[in-house]
């Protein structure tokens, strides 16, 4: 469903369906990655590096520091993937 939502640019709908599958498969990088996209779209940059950084302790690691590399530097602001120590 969420990508559906995504699709029709309900990208809030889309950021509940994911948080709930989350809720469902915790420690799931793919949709930690895609929550931290959405929430990226919504200008909740703080909330976008958390979860980038949480997908990227995951087997999705490339695509997820890539993702968080490329919001860090579209906005100007260091790269912090180092701060993933303290999602442990």
């Amino acid at each position: 469903w969420a990508q559906t939502f995504q699709t029709d640019r309900n990208n809030l709908q889309a950021l509940f369906t994911l948080k709930d599958a989350l809720n469902e498969n915790p420690e799931h990088g793919a949709l930690e990655n895609t929550v931290a996209y959405l929430f990226y779209k919504a200008g909740s940059i703080d909330s976008a590096r958390w979860y980038f950084q949480k997908a990227a302790m995951h087997r999705q690691a490339t695509v997820a520091t890539s993702n968080l590399m490329g919001m860090e530097a579209h906005l100007r602001i260091p790269f912090a993937l180092a701060d993933t120590a303290a999602l442990q």
